[in-house]
C-alpha cells in the first residue's frame, strides 16, 4: 500500500523513504553507547522506521563477547522498563552518543 511517504517527492525527486534508505547507519554494531539519560547499552542491531529513518536497536550487553554482562550502576535497573519497551523499536542516532570502551 503506497504511503504519502512514498508519493511525495523532494527536490532530488526521490521520496522521502528513498533518500532515508541510502543514509547509512553510522555507529558499528556492538559499540557501547550513552543515551541521552546517561544510560550506557551496546549497539545490538540495525533497523529502520518506517519512513527508512537509520535506527539502532540497543542491548544491556555486547552478544559479540560472548553475552558477557555489562556492569552498569544501578540507573541502569531501574530504567529497564523503558530501555526493554525501546529495544523492539529502536532509538535515532539523534539519540545516542558513542563511548569509548
Amino acid at each position: 500500500m503506497a504511503t504519502t511517504l512514498d508519493k511525495a517527492k523532494e527536490k532530488n525527486g526521490k521520496t522521502v523513504r528513498e533518500n532515508n534508505l541510502e543514509i547509512q547507519h553510522k555507529i558499528p554494531l556492538n559499540s557501547l553507547v550513552e543515551l541521552n539519560n546517561g544510560v550506557r547499552l551496546f549497539v545490538v542491531v540495525h533497523t529502520r522506521d518506517c519512513d527508512g529513518t537509520p535506527l539502532y536497536v540497543l542491548n544491556c550487553y555486547n552478544e559479540q563477547l560472548q553475552a558477557e554482562e555489562w556492569k552498569g550502576d544501578d540507573y541502569l535497573s531501574i530504567h529497564m522498563s523503558h530501555i526493554k519497551r525501546k529495544r523492539a523499536y529502536g532509538y535515532g542516532e539523534e539519540s545516542l552518543k558513542l563511548c569509548n570502551k
